[in-house]
């Protein structure tokens, strides 16, 4: 194990003994963040080895199924059990983003909420100023993994 992957179990074992994150009121239970552990254990294997471990060819897109596929060779386990960890963690990464949470994975990178400020703008068909209201949405942050890839 990599330094990197013992941070990366380091701070999601922290969260998991974090009575804090069990209660904070988000609906999450023990459970779920014991699943997200997994789920998270498994997607930095398949992700920071991926080219090392799958025979994976640079593209432009890579798919879901290609990525269970990817994940199911990886830990040995039926394309099911890999597409219910994929969707685990898209799961739990939304909800926790959608009150407000913010998710770091030392090295690798953080899950946050963007806000963006009310502002004014134009319909382009008719060149008329409108108001364009004020939005939240996910972002994600390169960590220093995977900056200057």
């Amino acid at each position: 194990m990599t330094l990197l992957e013992s941070d990366l179990l380091a701070a999601i074992k922290a969260l998991l003994e974090s009575s804090q994150a069990m209660t904070c009121g988000s609906g999450f239970t023990a459970d779920d963040i014991e699943r997200y552990y997994k789920s998270v254990e498994w997607a930095k294997r398949v992700i920071i080895r991926a080219d090392k471990t799958h025979k994976l060819k640079r593209r432009d897109n890579m798919t879901k199924a290609e990525f269970v596929a990817a994940v199911a060779e990886e830990l040995d386990v039926p394309k099911t059990v890999a597409a219910e960890s994929v969707d685990a963690f898209i799961s739990v990464t939304t909800k926790l983003l959608k009150v407000g949470d913010k998710i770091t994975f030392p090295s690798f990178g953080t899950f946050g909420v963007a806000e963006r400020a009310a502002r004014k703008g134009r319909n382009p068909q008719t060149g008329a100023e409108i108001q364009i209201a004020a939005s939240k949405s996910g972002k994600f942050t390169a960590g220093k993994d995977l900056k200057g890839l």
